[in-house]
C-alpha cells in the first residue's frame, strides 16, 4: 500500500507539473510557442495517461518498486526541462546583424526542396516494389530513404517568406504551397506514417506565430496538436486494415475515437510506459549503462554503410544492442523488446547516463530556451528555422528517444541554413524596396525591436 502511495504521488507531482505548463500557455498564449508547453502535453499522455493505465491494468507485468522509480525519473526529467528552460530564456544570447534575402527566392527554393523530396521519395519506393530481392541498406543507401526529410525545411521556409510578403503578393504563391504540400504529404497518409504528419502539423502552427511576432489564438493551437495527435493514434489502428489489403475507408468506418484513444495503454506490447519501467528496472539491476556513448556514436552516423560495412546501428553505444534487448527481455518475462518498442526519450537517456538523466534535460531546456530567446529577439531567420527544427523532432525525442529525433533535426536545422546563404541580397539591390514595402503591409509586430513574444515568456 505504501508502495502505491509513492507511486501514485510521484504521479501527482509529474502530471501536475504538465498541466500547470498548460494552463500557464493558456493565460499567456505566447506560452504555447514555448518547448516546455508542447513537452508538457506530449509527456501528458505518455507519463500521465499510459501511466496510470499500466499502474491500473497492467501491474501485473512489472514490479511496483521499478514503477516508482520510474515515475520519480520522469519528475525529476520534467522539473530539469523547466528549470534549464527558464535558465536559458534568462540568459544573453547574441545577436546577429540583420540581412536582407529574396523572399521569392526562399519561397521558390521551398517549394523545389518539397518537389524534389516527393520525387524521390516515390522513386525510393517504386524501386522497392520492383525489387524481387527487397531493399538492402548494405546496398542501398539510407540517404535516398531520409531524403524526403528536406521537403520539411522547404515548407518552413516557404510559409516564412509568404508571411513576410505582402497580401497581393502571398495569395497566388498560397495556394500553389498548398497544391505541393498535398503532393508531399499525400503518400506518408495513404501509408499511416505518424512521423511525416507532426512535423507539418508544427510548421504550420508555430511558424506563422513567430515569424509576425504574434501571439497564437489558444483554441487553434491547442486544437490542431490534439487532432494532430488524435490523427497519429488513427494511423497506428489503420495499419491491421491496411497490411490486410483494406482501406482507408474501412478503417474510418471500423475505428472509434475510444479505441484510438486506449488501445495501446490497455495493450501490453503497445504501452509504452511499461516499457519505461523495464528499462528503469532492468538498468537499476544490471549497471550497463551507455556513459553517453549512444549518443556519441551518432557523430559517426553519416557515414555511408557501403562505405563502412560493420557500422554499428542508429544509436548503438559501449554495449551491443542485442545484449541490452537479451536483458531486458528476461527481466520482463517475455520478448518486449527487439521489434521496435519504445521506452519513451527518458528511459533512453536512463540507458546512457543513468541517474543523471535529468541532468541532461536540464541541459537540453537550457539549450532551447536559448534557441526561443534568440528566434523571438533576433531577425536573423535561421534562429526560428533552428527551433522549429527542435519543436519538429519533439515527438521522436519524447516518445522514442534522441537517436530517433537527430537525424530528422540536423536536416530541419542545416537545410535553411544553407539555403538561405543563397538568398541574401545587398542594401542597394532593387529588391530591397519591395522588400520593406512588404514589411510595412506583414503587420506592426515587424517594425517593433520588442516582441510581444518576450513579454512573460518564463515559466
Amino acid at each position: 500500500m505504501a508502495d502505491d502511495f509513492l507511486f501514485w504521488f510521484f504521479w501527482a507531482g509529474s502530471t501536475g507539473l504538465c498541466l500547470l505548463n498548460l494552463l500557464d500557455g493558456w493565460r499567456n498564449p505566447a506560452k504555447m510557442l514555448t518547448w516546455p508547453f508542447l513537452s508538457s502535453l506530449i509527456c501528458l499522455y505518455f507519463y500521465g495517461y499510459m501511466a496510470a493505465s499500466a499502474f491500473l491494468q497492467l501491474n501485473y507485468a512489472f514490479k511496483t518498486s521499478d514503477a516508482i522509480i520510474g515515475q520519480l525519473l520522469v519528475l525529476c526529467c520534467l522539473i530539469g526541462i523547466n528549470v534549464g528552460w527558464k535558465a536559458g530564456m534568462c540568459s544573453v544570447v547574441d545577436t546577429k546583424p540583420q540581412q536582407n534575402y529574396s523572399l521569392r527566392k526562399v519561397w521558390v527554393i521551398g517549394i523545389c526542396l518539397m518537389l524534389l523530396a516527393t520525387s524521390v521519395h516515390f522513386s525510393f519506393h517504386g524501386f522497392a516494389l520492383k525489387s524481387r530481392a527487397g531493399l538492402n541498406f548494405r546496398d542501398n543507401s539510407a540517404y535516398w530513404y531520409m531524403f524526403f526529410w528536406v521537403g520539411y525545411p522547404g515548407l518552413s521556409m516557404a510559409i516564412w517568406a509568404m508571411c513576410k510578403m505582402n497580401r497581393m503578393e502571398r495569395r497566388p504563391l498560397f495556394a500553389i504551397s498548398i497544391m505541393v504540400f498535398f503532393a508531399f504529404i499525400f503518400p506518408h497518409v495513404v501509408m499511416a506514417r505518424r512521423g511525416p504528419l507532426f512535423p507539418a502539423v508544427i510548421i504550420f502552427l508555430f511558424i506563422p506565430s513567430i515569424t509576425l511576432r504574434k501571439k497564437p489564438n489558444p483554441v487553434v493551437l491547442t486544437t490542431g496538436l490534439i487532432v494532430a495527435g488524435l490523427a497519429m493514434l488513427t494511423f497506428v489502428q489503420a495499419r491491421s486494415f491496411l497490411h490486410n489489403d483494406k482501406g482507408w475507408f474501412d478503417a474510418l468506418t471500423t475505428i472509434n475515437v475510444r479505441e484510438v484513444v486506449t488501445t495501446k495503454a490497455n495493450q501490453l506490447g503497445d504501452n509504452e510506459y511499461v516499457n519505461h519501467v523495464y528499462f528503469v528496472g532492468t538498468l537499476n539491476k544490471t549497471g550497463k549503462y551507455q556513459y553517453g556513448t549512444g549518443h556519441l556514436s551518432l557523430l559517426l552516423h553519416w557515414i555511408p554503410r557501403q562505405v563502412w560495412p560493420s557500422k554499428p546501428s542508429l544509436g548503438q553505444g559501449f554495449f551491443y544492442d542485442g545484449q541490452l534487448f537479451r536483458d531486458l527481455n528476461r527481466h520482463a518475462g517475455y520478448g518486449a523488446f527487439g521489434g521496435g518498442a519504445a521506452a519513451g526519450g527518458f528511459a533512453d537517456s536512463f540507458l546512457q547516463y543513468g541517474y543523471a538523466t535529468p541532468l541532461f534535460w536540464l541541459l537540453l531546456g537550457y539549450h532551447f530556451g536559448r534557441r526561443y530567446s534568440a528566434a523571438i529577439s533576433n531577425r536573423a531567420p535561421q534562429y526560428l528555422f533552428s527551433y522549429v527544427a527542435i519543436l519538429c523532432s519533439s515527438h521522436w525525442l519524447l516518445s522514442q528517444g534522441v537517436a530517433a529525433a537527430f537525424v530528422p533535426c540536423i536536416i530541419f536545422i542545416f537545410v535553411p541554413i544553407v539555403v538561405l546563404r543563397f538568398a541574401q541580397i545587398d542594401l542597394t539591390s532593387s529588391e530591397v524596396e519591395w522588400l520593406e514595402e512588404a514589411s510595412d503591409e506583414a503587420g506592426p509586430e515587424l517594425q517593433v525591436q520588442q516582441s510581444p513574444l518576450s513579454t512573460g515568456d518564463t515559466l
